[in-house]
């Protein structure tokens, strides 16, 4: 029998390029597998960037895998990648072209990570899709690589203003006014995000914020087709995934990571959620196998 391993997941910090404005970085598809090749980073392999990602697809389509959720991209579409989220590119990724945007948290001014809904990272944007959103890439692009004789200030703010129009953009893709229900979900997933390793009770974040659970409850599914329960579960579930991928942690460990008691309760909540033990998608997810 022969045993096949995955390299374990790779945590990428953001690098700075001398010549361009610090924090931010623009790449085609080529240009970002030779900067991971140069780093000796596989670009295949499951990665866990320190920094964002804004994906526009301007060719082929390719499979790519976000917090073990699978999307297939195609032409036209933009997704954002959250720093802390695994992600891996399929082979296919070489075969497409496109814009990559890096950015490094911090980059964006307080007023507009808010509105963008920049810091959140336990909640996955799907592949968005509008002639908008590539025209405004491509023009952040443009911008990016010709700065002409502007004064360096000056490109840099213009940099970071098309990055911001996009960002507003994709962050807020499909989304109504605000209404009292996002307003009290935006709290209680925010509070999940801050607390789920201490409590998983509805009762205690009714009690932190001034809602009712009914509220809660009611918020949770207007927005998401679930109860307030299930968002508290799917935050833990990811972190959980997230140990098991990233982490040499034990059961124990990450049980205590995530606010459970003991490594047999954290197995049954992890056998309910995704009808495998903690061990078999470990393995799963690094690719260990066996073959004869």
């Amino acid at each position: 029998m022969r045993e096949s391993t995955s390299p374990s997941i790779t945590e990428v910090p953001f690098r700075d390029s001398e010549a361009t404005p610090p924090g931010v970085e623009v790449l085609s598809f080529d240009a970002l597998l030779e900067r991971a090749r140069g780093h000796l980073i596989n670009p295949g392999a499951p990665m866990r960037p320190l920094f964002h990602h804004v994906v526009a697809v301007r060719g082929r389509q390719f499979g790519c895998s976000i917090d073990f959720t699978e999307h297939q991209m195609i032409e036209g579409d933009v997704i954002w990648v959250r720093p802390g989220q695994i992600v891996q590119f399929g082979p296919d990724f070489a075969m497409s072209h496109g814009i990559v945007v890096l950015f490094a948290p911090g980059f964006l001014d307080d007023a507009t990570a808010s509105a963008s809904h920049a810091e959140r990272p336990a909640e996955l944007l799907g592949p968005v899709r509008s002639p908008a959103l590539l025209l405004l890439t491509q023009m952040l692009a443009d911008e990016y690589h010709n700065p002409g004789e502007l004064p360096a200030a000056v490109h840099v703010a213009m940099v970071r203003h098309l990055l911001s129009i996009l960002l507003l953009r994709i962050g807020n893709h499909g989304r109504q006014s605000s209404e009292p229900a996002d307003a009290a979900f935006e709290a209680f997933r925010q509070a999940v995000e801050d607390g789920f390793a201490r409590t998983h009770r509805v009762e205690d974040y009714a009690r932190q914020l001034g809602y009712s659970v009914r509220t809660l409850t009611r918020a949770s599914h207007v927005a998401t087709g679930h109860g307030a329960k299930h968002v508290i579960q799917q935050r833990v579930l990811l972190e959980a995934k997230r140990l098991l991928a990233h982490t040499e942690l034990t059961s124990t460990a990450i049980a205590g990571r995530i606010g459970m008691p003991d490594p047999t309760t954290f197995g049954k909540f992890f056998r309910s959620q995704t009808g495998e033990t903690p061990a078999s998608f470990r393995d799963r997810v690094r690719g260990l196998h066996n073959s004869g």
